[in-house]
C-alpha cells in the first residue's frame, strides 16, 4: 500500500514540474495587441481623392514641407498672399520646399481647382493654406 501511495505522490509531483507556470486566469487575460495605423511625416501633405490633407497647416520659417507620392496625377502650385508664383510642381513626387519667408501661402491643384491664372489666392476645390511664422 506504501508503494502505491509512493507512485501516486511521484505522478503528482512530474505533473506539477511539467504544468506551465506563471497561468493567467480570466480576469488576467492578456489585453490584444493594437493594430498599427499608418502615420504621416510632420509637415507631410497628402491627396485625399481632390482633397488635399491637411487643407491647412501653420510652420515656423524655415519649415520644409513635403508634398508625397499620392499626389502623382495632381499639381502643386505656392502662391503668396500677393498673387505671387512661388513654385510649381506638375510632376515627380515626392517634392519638398522649404519655406524661408513669413506669410501665408495658398495652394492649389492646377487639375482640380480652375482658377484661371496660375498664380492665384481665390481657387475653389483643391486647396490648403500654409501660414509661415
Amino acid at each position: 500500500m506504501r508503494h502505491a501511495w509512493m507512485i501516486v505522490l511521484g505522478a503528482v509531483a512530474a505533473a506539477m514540474a511539467l504544468a506551465p507556470q506563471g497561468c493567467t486566469t480570466s480576469a488576467e487575460a492578456p489585453s490584444a495587441t493594437p493594430v498599427p495605423t499608418a502615420t504621416v511625416a510632420p509637415n507631410t501633405v497628402r491627396a485625399s481623392g481632390t482633397t488635399f490633407s491637411p487643407t491647412s497647416m501653420t510652420v515656423p520659417v524655415g519649415t520644409t514641407v513635403t508634398w508625397d507620392s499620392s499626389l502623382a496625377g495632381h499639381t502643386v502650385n505656392i502662391d503668396t498672399s500677393a498673387g505671387s508664383c512661388v513654385t510649381d510642381f506638375t510632376s515627380g513626387f515626392p517634392r519638398t520646399f522649404t519655406f524661408t519667408a513669413t506669410g501665408t501661402y495658398f495652394v492649389h491643384c492646377d487639375v482640380h481647382s480652375p482658377c484661371g491664372t496660375a498664380c492665384s489666392t481665390s481657387c475653389t476645390g483643391m486647396t490648403m493654406t500654409i501660414t509661415v511664422n
